[in-house]
């Protein structure tokens, strides 16, 4: 009995398999169906449109209006997006012989096999019309030679190239939105077509404002090597300057508003904006064009670390020749997760109280001149010395404060922070600028220990 059972068993777990491999089957065939009848749909749309052109041609033919033989042929079938190469017309990807003596398809050709593969390269900035033209490369591959290809221009024109190979690749400029057509002709007389159409996937900025007073801060959402994409493209607009506030960006799909004050960070320290096209860049091709300003400089809200400005009493030699420009952009900078992302610029310091030199840095302590315009009690210019190191960040323009003033907007930590300005006497030879803990400006003896709080640009 048991062997029966086990038998009977066996059989309706056969019928089960087979069952399920008949269906898995039965699915297959449907869906190749699907297919076929797909690919034939949409073949014969290309057919239809290419007959309801070679009808209108014969309507205008048969009454003499404006009909020009070829001329009046070719303009129509590209005016229905329907590329021709003389009696070879493509349409929606499917390829048809023409007479263009009795305006009939003589022959279906079928799909090509040319595959055009497009990447976005690059941003080319503006047309006359503020269109935005980006650049694209193009790589074409065949199982057969590619006779010419032809390129819908920016203006419309067609440029047409031999090209006797399989391959074939090339870099031109688009205008981001729009459709361009490219095809490609084989040796076989077929026409591969891919209509190209890139959204603009860098930055866009508009909407710059130069409001004053201090503006609610928000938190900067993204990464570091976005952030660089964005200070590329306000470094590379003329309309943002050191005086702007704010200014709405459009950024892969979304819109922001980015201003002076909003803030990230940096190895869990917090940073925050200072303003936009300040620091003159030291090498100009620091975002792979000709720039002249890094397009947004920040500092460190946090400290990095406190050290002295120098081993002894003494600021000979400023910042040139201090320790925290030295362990800064030696030592420190390694370590910071955005390094590769920080430019160097030109910074302006003085030597003495009285002499300037410039210095090239990633990383560096703010100038007097760049909190404050007005001198500590009247007695120096700007803070705590009379000379100018830099302009005043747009941060601390809208703070507005007086020197020797208390003031929140510049507390870093409670504590004292340096600044690279040295003494503003010809007497003040061991001292340096900082600012304390209220906020106000100060100085203190040159080895003394005060947090470092630096400025790079992105």
């Amino acid at each position: 009995m048991k062997s029966l059972l086990e038998n009977k068993k066996f059989k309706i777990s056969l019928i089960v398999v087979l069952v399920l491999i008949i269906l898995l089957l039965l699915g297959l065939v449907i869906n190749n169906v699907n297919k076929i009848n797909k690919q034939q749909d949409q073949k014969l749309q290309a057919m239809e449109m290419v007959q309801e052109v070679l009808e209108m041609a014969r309507v205008a033919k048969e009454s003499n209006e404006n009909y020009n033989s070829n001329e009046y042929l070719d303009n129509l079938f590209k005016s229905n997006n329907i590329t021709v190469n003389g009696n070879i017309v493509s349409s929606n990807g499917y390829n048809f012989e023409i007479d263009r003596e009795s305006l009939n398809i003589s022959n279906e050709l079928g799909s090509t096999n040319v595959d055009i593969i497009d990447e976005v390269t690059g941003s080319a900035g503006k047309d006359e019309s503020g269109r935005d033209l980006g650049k694209i490369n193009l790589r074409f591959t065949s199982n057969i030679p590619i006779d010419k290809i032809q390129i819908e221009n920016i203006d419309g024109t067609i440029l047409e190239e031999d090209v006797n190979n399989t391959t074939y690749e090339k870099e031109i400029d688009v205008v981001f939105g729009h459709t361009h057509v490219i095809s490609a002709v084989t040796s076989d007389g077929k026409i591969s077509v891919k209509k190209v159409t890139k959204e603009n996937p860098y930055p866009q900025i508009s909407n710059p404002s130069t409001a004053s007073g201090v503006r609610t801060a928000n938190p900067l959402n993204f990464t570091w090597p976005q952030i660089e994409e964005i200070a590329k493209a306000i470094s590379n607009d003329s309309t943002i300057t050191n005086n702007t506030q704010e200014f709405t960006i459009k950024y892969k799909g979304n819109e922001y508003i980015i201003g002076v004050g909003d803030y990230t960070t940096v190895n869990d320290k917090k940073v925050r904006i200072m303003g936009f096209n300040h620091d003159r860049l030291t090498d100009q091709n620091a975002y792979g064009g000709t720039n002249t300003y890094a397009g947004i400089s920040f500092e460190f809200v946090e400290f990095i670390e406190r050290m002295g400005m120098k081993d002894t009493a003494t600021n000979s030699e400023g910042w040139e020749k201090s320790i925290p420009r030295e362990r800064l952009n030696n030592e420190i900078i390694d370590n910071l997760e955005n390094k590769e992302y920080i430019k160097q610029v030109n910074k302006n310091y003085l030597v003495t109280y009285r002499t300037m030199s410039t210095s090239q840095n990633k990383l560096w302590l703010l100038a007097c001149s760049e909190i404050w315009n007005n001198g500590w009690y009247g007695v120096y210019t700007y803070g705590t010395v009379n000379f100018k190191e830099g302009e005043q960040y747009k941060y601390y323009k809208n703070v507005n404060a007086i020197a020797h003033t208390k003031n929140a907007n510049i507390v870093k930590e409670g504590a004292f922070w340096w600044l690279r300005s040295p003494g503003g006497k010809q007497t003040e030879t061991t001292i340096f600028s900082c600012v304390k803990d209220d906020g106000s400006n100060y100085w203190h003896t040159a080895n003394y220990a005060c947090g470092i709080a630096p400025g790079f640009c992105i």
